[in-house]
């Protein structure tokens, strides 16, 4: 991980009003689509697309290019989280040219939409049904070798279909380093069947609540996906006790590798009642300013935003929390973030 304190953004307040977040590990149930999806239609499937057989060929990276799933077959379907999908489906064919990271983005699409990445054997590569708001889809650093040929699938979920827009880029990976002397998590290695016995919180009631205190002035912790006992992926949540400072406020940076967020829940109960959040990464770095009684303990919660890893293979990735009032009085003349920064790069 590398610690850059640069380009701080003061993202919630001192009254900012709760957020409504779900603070548990599994993705909530989702509806089936009541949507029939119409018949396909001969004429567009003649056009190509249908199957990995008559694949539309994309010539190279950047891509942006607008289509529609209506009119042609339901060939495809993968569970990433969900499963059952009765939609058509339209299949690109595209050969890397070098070994590359991509991100693939169905944002804006006018459905509930579905994305797939197959080798050239058709194995599976990676999957997401929703990562944005409005449940269309994005994958992530999905990993592409040279010469290889490639499949993109675009679905829907349920019956969904529509028109959509598909983009394709390269990607920059994230990597956070941090300087020595951190406080670190110590959290055993995600793996599948993993039971959190660590720091789960208010999802680790059979394991005891536990609640971990974060002494130190800069906390380095790791988070991430695993599949539980009966396959389902899972999120890993943090869950943390931080002490007010005796001026009863406090400022938390964080950033993170992965799109994470950090929030200030109740302390009292297990309701899932959040009082503020901030959402850090990918090497974005965010600031929640929280305060309350002097000596008072306040709970933090960490997790992914998402509910599985952004493609198969993913496990872990790390997340940096700083209190800026240790940051700040290691140098005293530090006057500013800017200068707070300077130590670290």
């Amino acid at each position: 991980m590398r610690c850059i304190l640069a380009g701080v953004i003061i993202i919630g307040a001192v009254a900012s009003a709760a957020a409504a977040l779900d603070l548990g590990i599994r993705a909530a149930e989702k509806s089936r689509s009541s949507f029939q999806p119409p018949a396909p239609d001969p004429e567009v499937i003649q056009q190509g697309g249908d199957t990995e057989n008559d694949a539309i060929v994309l010539a190279g990276i950047p891509i942006l290019i607008s289509g529609s799933t209506v009119g042609y077959s339901d060939d495809f379907d993968e569970a990433c989280p969900y499963d059952g999908s009765r939609s058509p489906d339209v299949v690109y064919r595209l050969v890397a040219k070098g070994n590359i990271l991509v991100d693939i983005d169905l944002r804006d699409s006018s459905f509930d939409t579905k994305v797939y990445v197959y080798r050239e054997n058709l194995t599976l590569v990676a999957c997401n049904d929703d990562y944005h708001t409005d449940h269309t889809s994005r994958l992530e650093g999905v990993v592409l070798v040279d010469r290889m040929t490639y499949y993109v699938v675009v679905d829907g979920h349920g019956g969904d279909a529509g028109e959509f827009q598909l983009s394709i880029g390269y990607q920059r990976p994230c990597e956070l380093a941090c300087p020595d002397g951190m406080e670190l998590e110590g959290e055993p290695p995600l793996i599948d069947g993993y039971v959190d016995a660590f720091n789960g919180g208010c999802n680790s009631v059979e394991q005891g609540t536990p609640v971990p205190a974060i002494e130190a002035w800069l906390f380095q912790g790791r988070s991430g996906w695993y599949r539980d006992a009966e396959g389902v992926s899972c999120r890993d949540t943090d869950w943390f006790a931080v002490t007010l400072p005796p001026s009863g406020n406090l400022d938390i940076w964080g950033d993170a590798e992965q799109l994470t967020y950090v929030a200030v829940v109740d302390p009292r109960t297990c309701d899932g009642k959040v009082l503020q959040s901030v959402l850090i990464g990918p090497c974005t770095e965010g600031v929640l300013s929280v305060s309350g009684e002097p000596g008072s303990t306040i709970r933090l919660w960490v997790a992914p935003m998402r509910f599985e890893g952004p493609h198969r293979g993913d496990r872990e990735y790390s997340y940096v929390l700083a209190r800026e009032d240790y940051l700040t009085s290691m140098s005293a003349s530090a006057e500013s973030w800017a200068k707070v920064r300077q130590l670290f790069h």
